[in-house]
């Protein structure tokens, strides 16, 4: 049996990683380029994903993310302030379940580990076609195909396999945008971070309905596990850093800011 997976996030990564060791014949597809060339911001996994992780990943490959990931004392509470970070409210969280905060880009690196040949990057999805014996044909940008069993969309939000399967799009605008951004914590940045965040991340509401979320991510500082015992599967540590979105209604950022790169993103 072979699977044919379109996209390689974290759904479709973990799901090739899981296929593999249950002896499964995989190959993900992916359109990007790198498996570093994603938005790098910071992911919160919750007791649901960590058990999933840790029951399809193998356990040196398990520490190796723990041993990225910060420890459970960086996302004590959630606070919610207002637009000068005074606070309105906050949800203490316990530490009854397992619960890891990680950077996107080394999480994705980690459950990449190990796939090599059964992962192909610049693999643009177009669309699909099934055959009379049950298998399907995907097609992509460059001409070329890859015939399996099985078709997977693992391709987020915006699913051209699943837009294929239903004849329409499966998601809709919200008419909210969100930039995302980090500045490096250095000797000058550092004192400038509002103490509540020692605790947690924070979401601030302000006027017109534009907020921002905000957080602490240091990894480096402080890991779950010490990354000098990864060593079979190499931990991927990020620099510190104040992981921030800016939230606001379509209709108050300027421009297309969607159709933006980085700099412009930062005039914005």
């Amino acid at each position: 049996m072979k699977v044919l997976i379109i996209g390689a996030g974290m759904g479709g990564l973990t799901l090739a990683q899981a296929l593999r060791r249950a002896g499964i014949e995989v190959a993900v597809h992916e359109r990007d380029a790198a498996v570093e060339a994603t938005g790098g911001y910071r992911l919160h996994l919750d007791d649901l994903a960590c058990a999933v992780l840790a029951r399809h990943l193998a356990p040196d490959h398990y520490q190796a993310l723990l041993g990225s990931s910060a420890r459970w004392q960086a996302f004590r509470r959630f606070a919610v302030t207002d637009h000068r970070m005074r606070l309105l409210s906050a949800e203490p969280r316990g530490r009854a379940a397992e619960t890891l905060m990680i950077g996107r880009i080394p999480l994705r690196r980690l459950l990449a580990h190990g796939l090599d040949g059964a992962l192909r990057f610049g693999a643009e999805f177009t669309g699909h076609r099934t055959h009379a014996d049950g298998t399907v044909t995907a097609h992509f940008a460059d001409g070329s195909t890859d015939r399996g069993d099985l078709l997977v969309g693992a391709d987020g939000v915006g699913s051209r396999v699943a837009a294929a399967l239903t004849g329409r799009p499966t998601s809709a605008p919200a008419g909210v945008s969100g930039i995302a951004g980090r500045t490096p914590l250095d000797g000058r940045t550092r004192p400038l971070v509002p103490g509540l965040l020692a605790e947690g991340p924070a979401l601030a509401f302000g006027p017109g309905g534009i907020g921002m979320f905000v957080t602490v991510h240091d990894p480096a500082g402080g890991a779950v596990v010490d990354p000098a015992s990864c060593t079979r599967v190499p931990a991927v540590l990020e620099e510190p850093a104040l992981i921030w979105g800016l939230l606001a209604p379509d209709g108050r950022l300027p421009g297309r800011p969607r159709e933006l790169d980085g700099a412009g993103l930062m005039r914005v």
